[in-house]
């Protein structure tokens, strides 16, 4: 009996013991989720001192940015200007940079737009989406002052961060933002007609450290395609396009609705090869396959070597009269 009360001693002890163990393994993993847990004045500190620690001289205030901007883009941060002065009076001019979850942290901002232009009366107000912030009161800080016209350094003011780095930036708002030049070459290639898939690959190619996505590809189409309309319609600026490139065109409306009914284009050097090439040609209608839901009829010439190139297009309202009388139109051009 002793024995065995003993033994029954033992495994009570052990069990205990086990769940003391369990116990603060518990603690510890609470700990740790609470330590990973970004926000003021939680306990991780991510110092990158050493990482923005340089002797160099920048010869401009430019070349200091690009450099900080570039070794941020490396460790998946990104560094904002937090304020600058030019140095008036006997003051030196400086800048200083911050990362981009410094300062304070609000939790939700609601965009108000009320129906009716000065109308504070209105009882049903168009409500926008809800925002917030991702700032944190990181410390990171750092200095750069100009000690000559062509000399700057840069301090290290305060090197940690308080929140864990990002694993990678695509998709961020402000480090997927493209550059001038980029932007210029989004624009290029798709007046070449490259796809976006395509652009953003070239993008990629060229600069290993450029975070853009597709969506920034269409965005920015989309900017130069509004700064290029002016506040034209797609058909207006189709029109005024026709009489600066100089094309042979024709377009009928009607007078009641003052809508298009009928729009007929072709360069002179397209009706200069069918009459060269007068033997083949292809006619294809296509319908609803614009905004306007008007059939499009396509005329495409062969040449003597079986190379296509496009006659002349159509946009009528759809009777087989109207096309009719486009090819009379087509027919007449190209005597």
């Amino acid at each position: 009996m002793k024995n065995c009360n003993l033994h029954l001693e033992r495994f009570h002890d052990k069990e205990y013991v086990e769940e003391e163990i369990n116990e603060e393994d518990n603690q510890v993993n609470q700990a740790n989720e609470t330590k990973d847990e970004v926000g003021p004045g939680n306990e991780m500190i991510m110092d990158y001192t050493n990482t923005f620690t340089t002797w160099e001289y920048f010869v401009s205030r430019d070349a200091l940015l690009q450099w900080v901007r570039r070794v941020g883009n490396e460790n998946n941060m990104v560094i904002v200007v937090k304020r600058s002065d030019n140095g008036a009076g006997k003051k030196k001019a400086r800048v200083f940079l911050a990362c981009e979850r410094g300062g304070s942290y609000r939790r939700w901002k609601e965009k108000t737009k009320v129906k009716g232009a000065n109308n504070d009366n209105d009882e049903n107000p168009v409500k926008g989406r809800e925002t917030g912030t991702k700032k944190c009161e990181c410390q990171f800080l750092l200095k750069g002052t100009q000690l000559s016209p062509t000399e700057w350094v840069m301090e290290v003011k305060c090197g940690t961060h308080n929140h864990p780095i990002a694993t990678y930036l695509e998709g961020h708002s402000y480090a997927g933002r493209l550059s001038k030049e980029e932007e210029e070459f989004v624009i290029d290639m798709s007046k070449c007609n490259a796809p976006p898939k395509s652009v953003l690959k070239e993008l990629k190619r060229k600069n290993d450290h450029n975070h853009s996505t597709l969506r920034t590809i269409y965005n920015a189409r989309q900017k130069h395609r509004v700064v290029e309309y002016c506040g034209r319609t797609q058909l207006q600026y189709l029109m005024s396009k026709l009489v600066e490139n100089h094309y042979i065109h024709y377009s009928r409306r009607c007078s009641k609705t003052n809508t298009l009914n009928e729009l007929f284009f072709a360069h002179p050097v397209s009706l200069n090869l069918v009459r060269s090439f007068p033997k083949v040609l292809l006619i294809d209608c296509t319908y609803k396959t614009n905004r306007y839901r008007l059939p499009y009829l396509e005329i495409v010439g062969v040449t003597s070597t079986g190379m296509t190139f496009c006659v002349a297009s159509v946009l009528n309202g759809g009777e087989r009269r109207k096309l009719s009388m486009g090819f009379g139109r087509f027919e007449r051009f190209v005597r």
